[in-house]
């Protein structure tokens, strides 16, 4: 683990916590609220209400993003989408190709309303690879 804010400047926000807010949190009040809590469980809206004086930006920050969930749909949806496009008689396609076709696949869904549909019910896609090749054909 990164143990410097520039570490996590990637981190919208983070670049405006000072290196005195960032080392007392690192090396000393995150560490004495693990050792001092029950099976190392820390209340985060306690912790961080009652650091706000001491470490102002911090606090804030970890209060906004402390709630933020986190998950790869996103990633698995278009990890799934690849492998519906790239199919074994599409072996040797190009990455732009690759692109391309996956972003006309999604924007025909996208205008055909199936995003609408699939709240309603779960769109589990088309029966073989060959349909949907011939969905992006047309």
């Amino acid at each position: 683990m990164e143990n410097s804010v520039s570490g996590y400047t990637h981190i919208p926000g983070f670049s405006a916590v000072p290196n005195d807010e960032f080392d007392a949190y690192f090396q000393r009040l995150g560490p004495a609220a693990l050792k001092a809590s029950a099976c190392g469980v820390v209340d985060l809206d306690v912790f961080w209400d009652g650091l706000l004086e001491r470490l102002p930006v911090l606090s804030a920050l970890a209060k906004r993003y402390k709630d933020v969930i986190v998950n790869s749909a996103d990633a698995e949806r278009s990890n799934s989408l690849y492998k519906l496009v790239l199919s074994s008689r599409r072996r040797s396609i190009t990455n732009s190709n690759l692109k391309a076709l996956v972003f006309l696949y999604h924007n025909q869904r996208l205008t055909s309303g199936v995003f609408e549909r699939d709240e309603l019910e779960i769109d589990c896609g088309p029966d073989s690879e060959d349909e949907v090749e011939d969905s992006l054909d047309t």
